[in-house]
C-alpha cells in the first residue's frame, strides 16, 4: 500500500464524518427535539395592604431579582395586581422583552414571576346597642336603638339594625341585634367589615320599693349612735319574694349622717333578684349633740416673778364621756406679765383626748366657763 495516500484518506474520512453530524444535529434542530438554553430572570412585584375603603389597591413596583437580560434588549414590566374586597391576591404581571428593532424576543428567556401580595383587611366597626327599662306588665318589651360607637362605613355604604331582642319577664338580658352594611345598591357588603358587637340591657323590673329607715338623736357619750329600724314605706314584693333590710348607719362624734340601709331581695329559691325592683331608700338622720361642762377658773393671786399656778380650774357641772380627758390652759397659766395687774383668768385652750382615739373631741363638748379673776403683785 501506498504510505503517501493514507493522510488524504484520514482528512476525507473527517470531512465526511463531519458532514454526516451536521446533517444530523440540522434535522433534531428541525425537528424540535433540541433547544438552546435559556437565560432564566425573576421579576419580583411588590405588596402592599390597606383597611377596606371600597377603592381597589394596586402596587406598581416592581424588581429584577435575579438574572440579567441582553444588553440588546428593552424589559417591560406592567404589574396589573388589583384587591378591592376584602382577601388577600398575588401582584400578577406580564413581562415582555423586545429587541432593538422592537422585536418581542421574550421566548429567548425564561420569565419568572414572584408575585407579591396584595391585602385588603376588614374594615373594623363597633355596633352598641341602648339600654332600656320598664315595669313589669306582661307584655313584650324591645329597644330597638343601636350606634356606631367605633370605626367609620365607607362613605355611599349604610348601616342596618335588625333582630334585636324581644323579653316579657322579669330579669336583665342582653339587648342582642344584627349588624349589616349595604352598599348604594342595596348589596350586603358585610363581609368587609369586621363587625364588634356591644350589648345594652333589657330590664324588665317587678316595680318600685320605697324604704325608710329611723332617725335618732343623742348627746355624745364616747359610743356609736345606730338606729336599726327600716321598713317598707311604700310598693309590694311580688308573691315568694323576701326582702332582707339593714339599716348600717353609725356616728360617734358630733355631727350628722345619713341612717343608710342595705336592701337585697331574694326569691323563692333564694335567687337574688334585687335589681329586679327599682329601690329607693330615704335614709333617716342620726344626729350626736354636744355635752355641757360648765368649768370654773380660779381667783389667783401671786407674785411679778413667781411661778403660775398649774391647777386654778375645776370643772362644776356634767361630766365627761368614759375615757376622755380635759385639759385647759388659763390666762394664768399662759401669760408672762411684765408688771403688776388684775385679769380675768379666762381658757385660752380647751383641748379633749380619748383613749383609742387620735385628735381631738373638744368640738364634741359646749364648754360654759364661769372666770374668776388673777392679780399679779410686786
Amino acid at each position: 500500500m501506498n504510505k503517501k495516500k493514507t493522510p488524504v484518506y484520514m482528512i476525507g474520512g473527517l470531512c465526511v464524518a463531519l458532514v454526516v453530524v451536521m446533517i444530523i444535529m440540522t434535522a433534531i434542530i428541525a425537528s424540535g427535539s433540541f433547544h438552546l438554553r435559556k437565560t432564566r430572570i425573576v421579576i419580583k412585584t411588590g405588596s402592599d395592604e390597606k383597611e377596606y375603603d371600597g377603592k381597589p389597591l394596586t402596587c406598581d413596583e416592581w424588581i429584577l431579582s435575579k438574572g440579567k437580560i441582553s444588553p440588546e434588549h428593552t424589559l417591560e414590566v406592567d404589574v396589573r395586581g388589583e384587591q378591592t374586597k376584602a382577601g388577600v391576591s398575588d401582584n400578577v404581571a406580564d413581562v415582555v422583552i423586545y429587541d432593538k428593532g422592537g422585536m418581542d424576543v421574550s421566548d429567548q428567556y425564561e420569565i419568572v414571576v414572584d408575585a407579591g401580595k396584595l391585602e385588603v383587611t376588614k374594615k373594623k366597626i363597633t355596633v352598641q346597642s341602648y339600654s332600656s327599662s320598664k315595669v313589669y306588665d306582661g307584655t313584650e318589651f324591645s329597644y330597638r336603638q343601636a350606634k356606631l360607637v367605633k370605626g367609620r362605613i365607607s362613605r355611599g355604604h349604610n348601616l342596618v339594625t335588625s333582630d334585636f331582642a324581644s323579653v316579657s319577664e322579669p330579669g336583665i338580658y342582653p339587648n342582642t341585634f344584627v349588624a349589616s352594611v349595604f352598599d348604594e345598591e342595596g348589596n350586603d357588603i358585610s363581609d368587609r367589615y369586621e363587625i364588634t358587637y356591644e350589648y345594652g340591657e333589657l330590664t324588665i323590673r317587678y316595680g318600685s320599693i320605697l324604704i325608710v329607715s329611723g332617725s335618732s338623736t343623742k348627746e355624745y357619750d364616747g359610743t356609736p349612735l345606730k338606729d336599726p329600724s327600716c321598713e317598707v314605706a311604700e310598693g309590694k314584693l311580688q308573691n315568694g319574694h323576701k326582702i332582707i333590710m339593714t339599716a348600717t348607719g353609725t356616728i360617734t362624734t358630733v355631727g350628722q349622717c345619713a341612717n343608710i340601709v342595705s336592701v337585697s331581695i331574694v326569691d323563692e329559691d333564694g335567687t337574688d333578684v334585687t335589681n329586679r325592683y327599682d329601690i329607693i331608700v330615704n335614709p333617716g338622720l342620726l344626729s350626736v349633740t354636744p355635752r355641757t361642762l360648765v368649768i370654773r377658773t380660779h381667783d389667783v393671786r401671786r407674785g411679778l416673778y413667781s411661778n403660775p399656778v398649774t391647777d386654778d380650774w375645776e370643772l362644776v357641772e356634767g361630766e365627761l364621756a368614759p375615757g376622755d380627758t380635759l385639759s385647759i390652759k388659763t390666762k394664768q397659766q399662759y401669760d408672762r406679765a411684765s408688771e403688776p395687774g388684775s385679769w380675768e383668768n379666762s381658757t385660752v385652750r380647751v383641748s379633749v383626748e380619748s383613749s383609742g382615739t387620735a385628735g381631738d373631741l373638744s368640738n364634741c363638748y359646749r364648754i360654759i366657763g364661769q372666770y374668776g379673776r388673777y392679780e399679779i403683785t410686786e
